[in-house]
């Protein structure tokens, strides 16, 4: 009970007084990384449609148009993750708020994973038939190492929408806030289990994981982009 009331604990989330600050470059890097989940996601669709039509009927159709948006769009959703860690943890001059460093960090090595991922699918460009043979070749390094790094972006997501429902619950910059904060932790715990899924193989949900893949990434659009745009609206009342 003590550790949950820990967690729930409202009081470092207090405005620091005698400081006057915009929200602005927070919020506007809230909805880039918003917008750049949306077109990963539609990306990933298109992506996915692409090779799963090679491999079932070995055709081929605009694949390098494809795969340079899909690369294109894992670059910008690392700048959109590293942009918000730069600008998350900088509330810390005008807010007290808990684990902000470590939020920040994650958040970056997230980004920094997605752009190193870009890089390297650029300077191979692979046929289909070689990205699906190296999909088939994953090392059980590799596949402990996406696991770990996906505990720590589940990590990073959940104090932040944990720390917008607070703000949200206390009144503070807007009660609104309570519902992203919610589409955020929601989508990092379904984000969470997708990874579980394939991490252990788990051969029952393995037909689900594409789905909660899609709906975890609306709901981390859907939270930071209505966490960005009441961020935008926030005014400061001056001390």
């Amino acid at each position: 009970m003590n550790d949950i009331e820990e967690l729930f604990r409202v009081d470092r989330l207090e405005e620091k007084p005698k400081h006057e600050a915009s929200y602005t470059s927070f919020s506007i890097s809230l909805i880039i990384l918003s917008l750049t989940i949306l077109i990963y996601v539609l990306a990933t669709f298109l992506f996915d449609s692409i090779l799963e039509e090679y491999s079932l009927y070995h055709t081929l159709n605009n694949w390098y148009i494809v795969f340079s948006i899909f690369i294109a769009s894992k670059s910008f959703l690392g700048i959109g993750y590293i942009l918000v860690g730069n600008f998350y943890v900088r509330l810390t001059r005008y807010i007290k708020l808990a684990r902000a460093s470590l939020t920040s960090f994650l958040l970056t090595l997230w980004g920094i994973m997605h752009l190193y991922d870009s890089i390297i699918l650029f300077s191979i460009w692979p046929t289909p038939e070689e990205l699906l043979q190296m999909l088939e070749e994953t090392t059980q390094l590799t596949i402990y190492l996406n696991a770990l790094l996906t505990i720590s972006i589940f990590v990073a997501l959940f104090y932040i929408g944990l720390n917008f429902t607070k703000f949200g619950l206390i009144g503070f910059i807007s009660r609104k806030l309570v519902a992203p904060g919610i589409l955020i932790i929601t989508g990092s715990m379904v984000y969470l289990l997708v990874s579980l899924i394939n991490l252990f193989d788990i051969e029952s949900l393995l037909f689900l994981a594409n789905t909660l893949f899609y709906t975890g990434e609306i709901l981390l659009f859907l939270g930071f982009f209505i966490s960005g745009y009441i961020f935008s609206k926030a005014k400061r009342n001056k001390h």
